[in-house]
Order: C-alpha cells, then structure tokens, then sequence
C-alpha cells in the first residue's frame, strides 16, 4: 500500500495544479468567500470551470488529464470543502468517489482520509455509531503509519459526530486530543474549531463556566487566524451562551458585525444560523 505526502512533486503525476486550484478552495472556505468563488475542486474534477466561470486550463482538468490519482486527489478536497460547509450529503458524495479509487489504487493516505470524511458524513446523517466507527478507524490507522497530518482536524470532525449523537464525554476527549495534537505538532489552523466543539461539550455536561473560556479562546484564535466563517460559528456558539445568561445585548455585538461581514454566501448553514439566532434577539 502506497503513503505519501498529497502534494508532493512526482507522486501525483500531473496534479500539481490540481492540489494548487483546490487547496485555495478549502483555505477560502475558512476566510468565508463564498461557494462560487471557491468550488474549485468540483471544477476541477469536472467541469473544467475556474472561479467566477472562468474556464479552467486544460491541465487542470482531473478528468481529462485521465489519472485516476488526481481525481481521487480532486474529490478528497471537494469532500473537505463541503466538510466545511456543512454540506453532508456533498461531502458524501466526494468521499464516496476517494474510497473507491483509493481502493482501486492502493493508496492508504487518500484511503484513510476519505474514511474520516465518509465517516462524518455518514454520522451527522443519522447513523452516529457507523460515522464514529470509522472516524476512529482512519484515526488509528494513520496513527499505526505514524502521520499526524490533519490529524487534529480529523479529531474535530469526530467531536462533532459525538456531539451529535449525544456521546459529549466523547465529544470532550476527541477535542481534547485534537488540541493535545496541535501543541506537539504546531498544526493549529483548526484550535478554534477544537476549542469551541470543547466549550459545547462542557456546555451540555452542564459546565457554563468551563465552556466560557473556551468559546473565548476559540473566538481569539480565529480572529488571530483571519478564518472568518470559523470565527462566525465561536460567535454563535458564544451569543447563544450569552443570550441563556441573559445579556441578549451582548450576544447581538457578538454576531451581527461577523454575520454583515459576509456579503454573500447567505445560503450557507452557519449564515442561516447565525440571522435566526439575531432574529431572536430584536
């Protein structure tokens, strides 16, 4: 079976552009643009479409460069961008394709990360023990290959499929360990998710004053970050908490500057969220 480091030069034939199109994807997915300026994995797997309608160079054409890798390659990130929004049966989608071709093909790293992908999506659709069976089982095996990568995001897509099916000492450990994760590797871009799906755990383990700080810290690290769309999740995770204590007020500063910031992608869950949640605070 065949490991590798995604990405690097000579192990994904022609995919170079490929990785370069789609990991801007998923970085404009944290920073907030919305879908249409960043579902360039989707293009780039199969229409051949850039941002804005722009058509994409042959070259970085998944489908028509004919190597299956790519577009294993292709549809891993697709799945981590609609990861991301939210977007389960997406995510499901993408993950599907990476499981077969990683299968196909033998290649454990594409393997074990659709497998957390497949697994989040599976669970936040309603089947929590099958989701959080083969999270943990991507985890482990990445673990016994000795990779780290991503590794704390992984562990904060299982925190949520805990939170989920009510499992919050799992959601709790999970979170925990992402942010364990992060401290030996510097791999931080995802503390602030980690640190608020920590504070919701505590939340509903009736710890208000333990997930304070958390939502706190969560809140400062994606404001550090610039991550616009995960500083808008602490914010409403944070206003909700502030509205249960009574300071509506409050909870109104918190989410209405962040929510305005977005001029576009108002469709996205976290948006719809955050504009009911300020509708309930006029």
């Amino acid at each position: 079976m065949l490991w590798f480091q995604l990405g690097q030069d000579g192990l994904l034939g022609d995919s170079g552009a490929i990785s370069s199109r789609i990991g801007t994807g998923e970085v404009h997915s944290a920073f907030g643009v919305s879908h249409h300026r960043f579902a360039v994995a989707h293009r780039s797997r199969e229409t051949g479409r850039g941002g804005d309608d722009v058509p994409a160079p042959r070259e970085f054409r998944a489908d028509r460069i004919g190597h299956p890798e790519s577009i294993a390659f292709a549809s891993l990130f697709g799945a981590f961008i609609h990861q991301l929004r939210g977007e389960r049966a997406e995510a499901l989608e993408y993950a599907n394709t990476v499981l077969a071709l990683a299968r196909e093909r033998d290649i454990a790293t594409q393997l074990a990360w659709g497998m957390s992908l497949h697994g989040w999506a599976v669970g936040m659709g309603g089947q929590t023990d099958d989701g959080i069976a083969e999270i943990r089982e991507s985890l482990a095996v990445q673990q016994a290959a000795g990779s780290e990568v991503a590794r704390p995001q992984f562990l904060a897509m299982l925190a949520e499929v805990c939170a989920f099916a009510q499992r919050y000492d799992e959601a709790l450990a999970a979170a925990d360990e992402g942010l364990r994760v992060s401290s030996t590797t510097s791999d931080h871009y995802w503390d602030s998710e980690l640190r608020r799906f920590k504070g919701e755990a505590l939340l509903r383990l009736g710890s208000a004053s333990g997930a304070e700080p958390c939502f706190l810290g969560a809140l400062a690290d994606a404001r550090n970050g610039e991550a616009k769309s995960l500083e808008l999740r602490v914010a409403i995770s944070l206003g909700r908490l502030r509205t249960k204590e009574g300071k509506r007020g409050e909870a109104r500063e918190l989410v209405a500057p962040i929510c305005e910031w977005f001029a576009e992608g108002s469709d996205t869950a976290d948006l719809v969220a955050a504009k009911t949640l300020l509708d309930a605070l006029e």
